[in-house]
């Protein structure tokens, strides 16, 4: 499971990825805009993931992810 950037160009959106960058192919929208998205770090545990980034290098962003 990783955590990308939405385009090779910028670091504009962030997404989820579940096969380990094998195709990318995104499985959940975490930003999205014209924010700029940094330096994600990502730490599961008891079944929920813990994701921190920085937002447009002035605040850290923290998300709580669980499954449904």
């Amino acid at each position: 499971m990783l955590f990308r950037y939405r385009s090779t160009a910028s670091r504009h959106g962030l997404a989820l990825a579940i096969d380990n960058g094998a195709c990318w192919t995104d499985q959940l929208e975490v930003e999205g805009g014209a924010g700029e998205f940094s330096y994600p770090a990502l730490i599961g545990v008891d079944g929920a993931l813990y994701l921190t980034y920085t937002w447009n290098r002035k605040n850290i962003a923290f998300r709580v992810l669980r499954e449904a």
